[in-house]
């Protein structure tokens, strides 16, 4: 039951891991075609809101990070419990 319930876990990461990557590639690619004049944001015409860069620039860059920590903690889990801690 333990190994399924590893194997459970190493998939949901792997996925979050998939989604994440799949939205920083989004968001940067709203932030660079917004940048080269090339998106038409609905969001333009409403007065009050931070331009797309402004939003989409820091969610790029959390997803990525949030991905990297999926690769990291998905990796970590191939590890033997046997093993030493690798020196720091």
């Amino acid at each position: 039951m333990r190994t399924f319930a590893t194997w459970v876990g190493r998939l949901l990461l792997m996925l979050a891991m998939l989604i994440c990557t799949a939205l920083s590639v989004a968001f940067a690619t709203i932030t660079v075609l917004d940048a080269l004049g090339r998106f038409e944001s609905p969001g333009d015409q409403v007065p009050g809101l931070p331009p797309i860069p402004v939003i989409t620039a820091p969610l790029a860059i959390a997803c990525a990070a949030f991905a990297f920590g999926c690769w990291i903690t998905f990796a970590d889990t191939f590890r033997s419990r046997d093993e030493p801690e690798p020196p720091r």
